[in-house]
């Protein structure tokens, strides 16, 4: 007979396990978060030769995490996640002291826009910080509609976001379109 492994699960598992990158085209520039837990990005031309490491100025502690959020999120993983492997594993739900500090990164024409987890969960908001391209100067920041790290999808300035919504017994999908404009 053997043990069942445990398996601590959170919300931030995707980000863990995914690289999240934006690629500047016009200018020949990848940038990168290296570790989501730091406010922090990287950036290398597409030669590979000139890297860079910037500091955001945030602060990753005063990110809190909803409750409601990660058990909805939980609940899913849980649903899509075969018998065997619940079987084999037990599942142990955790909920971290914070988020994490970025979520995404994307290049649009002039901007290079860092979604950060600092949420308004009553508006279902996430914060953007804007730097100016290629200097990398701050430009401000504002709020746009919860993404989400896998379900998100980018066309230049444009992004869908498909959200989960739970009616009934069932969870049903919904996808939403936004534009993002330079002023």
């Amino acid at each position: 007979m053997f043990k069942k492994r445990e398996f601590y699960v959170d919300i931030y598992h995707f980000l863990r396990v995914n690289r999240i990158l934006s690629v500047d085209w016009k200018r020949s520039v990848v940038y990168h978060i290296p570790d989501f837990e730091k406010p922090e990005i990287e950036s290398v031309d597409l030669e590979g030769k000139l890297k860079q490491k910037y500091l955001l100025d945030i602060n990753p502690e005063k990110f809190k995490v909803e409750r409601d959020e990660f058990e909805l999120w939980y609940q899913c993983v849980m649903d899509e996640t075969d018998s065997f492997t619940k079987s084999l594993m037990k599942h142990i739900p955790y909920i971290p002291s914070h988020s994490p500090a970025l979520m995404e990164i994307k290049a649009t024409g002039d901007w290079l826009m860092i979604i950060t987890r600092n949420r308004n969960w009553k508006k279902e908001e996430n914060e953007v910080l804007v730097y100016k391209l290629p200097s990398l100067s701050y430009e401000g920041s504002f709020f746009i509609p919860f993404p989400n790290l896998l379900t998100t999808k980018w066309y230049d300035n444009y992004y869908i976001i498909r959200k989960l919504i739970k009616k009934d017994d069932d969870y049903y999908s919904l996808y939403e379109i936004y534009r993002i404009e330079e002023r």
